[in-house]
């Protein structure tokens, strides 16, 4: 039994390590994705008065950023929570274990566990939620203000046909990015 919890709380240990990178890696990608919207922006408004910097900076570089920020954080958020779900496994098996001995021992490992229970006692993964929606919501902001901004700028330009097509497009990616988001997040819940 000896050889057979060590090999389990090294593979626990490796799971923890796993999750704490998924966490940095999402901060880092956030600061990269905050700084880069800004850079963006501050170079669109430097550039107003050149028609095609600004379609490239608001209608094609802004959003795509913003799309690709959220695509690779909510990767690391998944990352996270099957690092986590796997981590309770391991948990209950080791606790299971340790009430088995005699005289019973109380829980070896509770973490996981305790992260999955409400106030009310009911299974959840409530500690997190809210913060993952404000920055979904941000990013998702920033790249329809984008839009927004450059239909604005270009209504009274030369690319004034094309806008519609433009804007079709950037609706149907705007949406497939959402759906995948919201299947993502489902997926976890």
């Amino acid at each position: 039994m000896t050889e057979w919890i060590d090999v389990v709380l090294e593979e626990y240990r490796t799971l923890r390590a796993e999750s704490l990178v998924a966490m940095q890696t999402q901060q880092s990608v956030l600061r990269f994705g905050l700084a880069s919207v800004g850079v963006i922006i501050g170079t669109g408004f430097t550039v107003w008065d050149e028609i095609n910097l600004v379609f490239i900076a608001f209608l094609v570089l802004l959003p795509l950023l913003c799309y690709a920020v959220l695509i690779i954080w909510i990767g690391e958020v998944a990352r996270m929570i099957r690092a986590g779900y796997f981590l309770l496994q391991l948990e209950n098996k080791i606790n299971e274990k340790f009430s088995s001995l005699s005289p019973p021992q109380p829980k070896a490992l509770t973490w996981e566990n305790n992260l999955r229970q409400s106030s009310t006692g009911i299974s959840s993964t409530p500690q997190l939620k809210s913060n993952y929606i404000a920055i979904i919501a941000l990013f998702l902001f920033f790249a329809f203000i984008s839009i927004i901004v450059g239909n604005i700028k270009l209504w009274q330009s030369i690319y004034k046909d094309k806008l519609i097509w433009i804007d079709i497009i950037e609706s149907l990616v705007l949406i497939v990015v959402s759906i995948y988001i919201f299947i993502t997040g489902q997926r976890f819940k």
